[in-house]
């Protein structure tokens, strides 16, 4: 199933609030490469629609709790691309946003690639591209076997290789990711701004 953005039950208003937040996550992650002279600001940017969409208005988190059992969960597969997550994290609370003046540097939870353990809010450490959909898939197995009801998110926009993980794995896992009340949905997204309900 394809839904357009559009048609996730935002108003007018609450879409002009996300714009804003777009916009206000977009210099954040200028001033982020830029202070580190350092980092993949095109794919940042890029995909800073769909993770302020996921963040601001889908998702179920909570940063006060970031290990909250029935939290949804979003995997950043495209690792490279931490500018944009951190900036989400550290607007939602996850951390101060003064750790942002530490990105890539020496002894900083804040380096090129997300490490899990080390930075609140993140699910997965990843980087190599296609690793998110596997991981997302572990995720969703797990939360089926042990009834937890979280979503789990993966952005994998910029590699088609992920793609086609994503089709072996749901094909190769119907049963076992079956759309009873208890599965744990995974929702990937693609560059043209459409959520594919996998």
């Amino acid at each position: 199933m394809n839904r357009k953005i559009e048609d996730l039950g935002l108003t007018p208003s609450r879409l002009k609030e996300l714009k804003k937040k777009c916009n206000e996550i977009r210099k954040e992650i200028i001033k982020i490469v830029y202070r580190a002279q350092s980092g993949h600001i095109g794919g940042s940017l890029g995909s800073t629609e769909i993770v302020v969409s996921l963040y601001y208005h889908l998702m179920n988190h909570d940063p006060k709790n970031p290990r909250w059992q029935n939290r949804d969960r979003f995997i950043l597969s495209k690792g490279h691309c931490t500018p944009l997550l951190y900036s989400v994290l550290a607007d939602c609370g996850y951390f101060p946003k003064d750790d942002l003046k530490t990105f890539r540097r020496p002894g900083s939870h804040l380096q090129g690639h997300p490490c899990q353990p080390k930075t609140p809010g993140l699910e997965a450490t990843t980087g190599a591209l296609g690793i998110g959909f596997s991981t997302a898939l572990g995720m969703a197995l797990t939360a089926k076997n042990r009834s937890f009801p979280h979503a789990n998110h993966v952005d994998e926009s910029s590699n088609r290789n992920g793609w086609h993980v994503l089709i072996v794995a749901m094909i190769s896992n119907r049963k076992a990711l079956n759309r009873s009340p208890q599965c744990s949905p995974i929702f990937a997204l693609d560059s043209s701004n459409f959520f594919h309900d996998a």
